[in-house]
C-alpha cells in the first residue's frame, strides 16, 4: 500500500509515481489528518492500474507521476 501524506488541493487529486503502480490495483493511503487530529481519508483508496494509468501525467524531479482524481477511486472498508 502506498502512502500519500497529502493531497493534491486544487483538483482533490493524488499523484502516484507510475513506476510504484502494483501491476493490478493501486492502493493507498492518504495519510493528512485535521486540526482536531482526524483524518480527512480515514480509509484505504483504491483505483485499478489500467485506469490510474489513464490519468494525465506528471513529471516532478525525474518522476512520471499520475495524477489521479480522488473522487475516480473507491474506498477500501474492511
Amino acid at each position: 500500500m502506498l502512502e500519500i501524506n497529502e493531497p493534491i488541493w486544487k483538483d482533490r487529486s493524488i499523484g502516484v509515481d507510475e513506476a510504484r503502480m502494483h501491476p493490478k490495483i493501486v492502493l493507498v493511503r492518504i495519510t493528512y489528518t485535521k486540526v482536531n487530529g482526524e483524518r480527512l481519508y480515514p480509509y484505504p483508496l483504491a483505483i485499478q492500474t489500467k485506469d490510474a494509468l489513464n490519468c494525465p501525467v506528471q513529471y516532478i524531479k525525474g518522476h512520471k507521476l499520475r495524477i489521479i482524481p480522488i473522487d475516480k477511486m473507491i474506498e477500501v472498508k474492511r
